[in-house]
């Protein structure tokens, strides 16, 4: 008869343990939620320089072929919408190491002071 609380307390502890290693979520990284959706909306408004009733529509990404951006780099367009929801430009988004940068149709680069 002792046995049997012996076996139940080793399958308590064996359900306990697999519930707890599987069953925390493990982050994903930054890098791959930022390759999939571009720069954050704070990124957007502050290089694009938005007023706070304009609108922005992202577009799907681009590869650049090095003339402004990095050769390879991931691009992000970005249409910036007036508060109507006309188009008023274009920019396009890319990463240098760990910082956003934009530029517009002209091929003006701006980046982000610290």
């Amino acid at each position: 008869m002792k046995t049997h609380p012996l076996i139940a307390c080793v399958v308590l502890f064996t359900l306990f343990a697999t519930v707890s290693v599987f069953g925390q979520e493990s982050p994903a990284p930054a890098s791959a939620d930022t390759e999939k959706s571009g720069p954050p909306e704070e990124v957007v408004r502050k290089l694009a320089f938005m007023m706070p009733e304009q609108k922005f529509k992202r577009e799907s990404t681009t590869v650049s072929d090095g003339k402004i951006a990095p050769k390879d780099a991931v691009i992000y367009p970005v249409q910036i919408l007036n508060a109507d929801g006309s188009l008023l430009m274009k920019v396009f988004f890319f990463q240098e190491s760990d910082n956003w940068a934009v530029f517009d149709e002209a091929g003006q680069v701006f980046r982000p002071t610290k």
